[in-house]
């Protein structure tokens, strides 16, 4: 919402009488047009004695969206305050304060309804009669911050009233809990915020929920953001997401590898174990290397906690440390891990690594039929029935506190007032708005091919021992998720690591891809190329699967970069944040 207020003959904002705005005025000098920090005319609005929280090039004259007839108890005592014009239908937020005027126009101190009615267009109301409003208000709801309402007189250089009315009065919205980005952390902070009953506003720059998590439809296929999956084996997707209603397409548990002159497949043995003498036949798995490799996983599979609290070292440095060196690690286990961590160099954690191979080795991970976009919608409506409200959109341009409140800037459109903010947007953003150290990321790059035929009937993810090209794994996306192609036709994903921005060229995918699947990739179609610099943050040793949220008066940061990288980490990060908030405001249920 953009106002202008009149000036008197001396160029200050006019105190007596009453004038009336040019709903057509436009911007004068530089005041519009170059770009402002969010935060930068508070000082100048002080020296002309406005209101600070608020910028003054917001306060040009332009048609109003809707108005309310609110003052500060003392300002502007014996000076009538008109409503104008009507806000179009479905424009108005339900949790600002309009005055109840009936029919004649007159005031009306009976309605305690929630969502309270607009004011008739032209009607007025005293400013003497503020003070019985708020006697009029809800007891409920007498402490709110959406109680605040600005009488604005903002300064328009060069320009002199035209015409004469009354003094318009603005409203700051406000409300107890803003979360600043709508991915898997920010939904369910929002969700267990607005659960226990608060007043809760979600922003989120794009245009729908879900940050990384995100489906596109493209030629009748569905292509996520990069490649992902979901495993349901993770104590908070067990916790907090119904996977019956995410109708879920699970992969085969087990790798296909490329060999120098074959190909062998390595499955589960226990969930199939009709596979266990192909992998014995395979030449990957030598006595010496399972029995390393059960020495480096059984104290994850069996005491997790103790991989936690334990001493941590480089994933390189873990499998040296159990003798484990042969095929099972050079064609299997480090091409395999490389898509999974984003890292081919054996820098991660060896903790880290161990639970998430853990969580391989007792779920099964799938995608959810309608892609992974479907989990954050699902996370957005859980969050929105518990009375949340998300705004897509809405970028904020900054963040900061304030008088005991935290204000946050938002492109285009008026800033917002909260108790608490949670910022819980991806690592470049975090920086950004909290000047916190950014947080060191791995980048992944997905090609989407589509093809006639399969190339191979196995719904494995395969990857390639020998280690030649750029891509670390590719698997037929439609063998195990019919729905992402169309009828009649396959859609086969290949991820490369993405070090430094540096990308894989089409061809060598492609040849790469033919030895691997054993066919010729000339006919396929290429839908989409997929580059994430920011696909995970980075894990290195020693781990660390909790981070404060607290970050400020007012203050929390949620994401996967402040837990663990995965979505069991960004889930359990937004649930920590929510309970500081909480814990913070004194609710009950921190």
């Amino acid at each position: 919402m953009t106002l202008a207020v009149p000036l008197d003959a001396s160029g200050q904002p006019h105190h007596g009488g009453s004038v009336d705005p040019d709903p057509h005025r436009k911007p004068v000098g530089d005041l519009a047009a170059r770009a402002r920090d969010p935060f930068e005319d508070d000082e100048r609005m002080r020296r002309d004695g406005l209101p600070a929280g608020e910028r003054v090039s917001e306060f040009v004259a332009v048609p109003v969206a809707h108005l309310v007839a609110r003052v500060s108890a003392g300002q502007q005592r014996g000076q009538d305050l008109r409503i104008e014009p009507w806000p179009p239908p479905g424009e108005v937020d339900p949790r600002h304060e309009v005055v109840d005027l009936d029919d004649r126009g007159t005031q009306c101190l009976g309605d305690r309804t929630r969502d309270r009615r607009l004011a008739r267009p032209g009607g007025t109301i005293h400013a003497d009669e503020t003070d019985a409003l708020d006697a009029a208000r809800p007891r409920g709801h007498r402490d709110r911050l959406d109680d605040l309402w600005l009488l604005h007189r903002p300064i328009v250089p060069g320009q002199a009233p035209t015409s004469a009315g009354p003094p318009i009065v603005k409203s700051v919205e406000a409300h107890e809990i803003v979360v600043i980005g709508a991915g898997l952390a920010g939904l369910r902070c929002a969700a267990r915020l607005a659960g226990a009953g608060h007043d809760v506003v979600v922003l989120e720059a794009g245009d729908r929920v879900g940050g990384r998590q995100r489906t596109d439809e493209v030629d009748g296929f569905l292509l996520d953001r990069g490649f992902q999956v979901l495993n349901p084996a993770y104590p908070a997707v067990r916790r907090w997401v119904d996977v019956d209603a995410l109708r879920m397409r699970f992969f085969p548990v087990g790798v296909r590898v490329r060999r120098e002159n074959t190909v062998a497949e390595l499955r589960h043995p226990l969930r199939h174990p009709t596979g266990l003498p192909a992998v014995l036949r395979s030449g990957l798995v030598s006595r010496r290397d399972a029995a390393a490799l059960a020495r480096w996983i059984t104290p994850a599979l069996l005491r997790p906690k103790s991989v936690i609290a334990g001493a941590d070292r480089t994933l390189r440095e873990g499998w040296d440390r159990v003798g484990l060196r042969g095929a099972l690690r050079t064609e299997v286990l480090e091409p395999f891990l490389a898509g999974v961590l984003a890292d081919d160099t054996g820098a991660t954690s060896d903790s880290f690594a161990r639970l998430l191979v853990r969580m391989f080795a007792v779920g099964r991970p799938g995608v959810p039929e309608r892609g992974i976009g479907a989990l954050p919608a699902q996370l957005a409506h859980t969050a929105t029935a518990a009375g949340a409200a998300i705004r897509l959109g809405h970028r904020a341009t900054g963040v900061r506190t304030r008088g005991g409140k935290v204000e946050i800037a938002v492109d285009g459109a008026d800033s917002l007032h909260a108790r608490a903010a949670v910022v819980a947007v991806g690592p470049g953003q975090v920086a950004d708005l909290l000047g916190l150290p950014r947080p060191v990321t791995k980048g992944l790059q997905t090609w989407w091919f589509s093809a006639d035929a399969a190339p191979s009937a196995s719904a494995l993810l395969s990857v390639d021992g020998r280690r030649r090209g750029p891509v670390v794994n590719t698997v037929v996306m439609s063998h195990t998720a019919p729905s992402y192609a169309p009828a009649g036709r396959h859609l086969i994903e290949a991820t490369c690591l993405l070090p430094d921005g540096s990308t894989a060229r089409e061809a060598e995918v492609r040849r790469q891809l033919a030895e691997v699947w054993g066919t010729s990739t000339a006919d396929w179609q290429l839908l989409r190329r997929d580059d994430i610099p920011d696909a995970l943050p980075s894990q290195p040793p020693p781990l660390r699967v909790t981070n404060p949220a607290r970050c400020g008066d007012g203050l929390y940061v949620a994401g996967d970069h402040r837990d663990t990288a995965s979505i069991q980490g960004a889930l359990v990060s937004g649930e920590r944040a929510a309970r500081a908030v909480l814990a913070d405001l004194g609710s009950a249920g921190a």
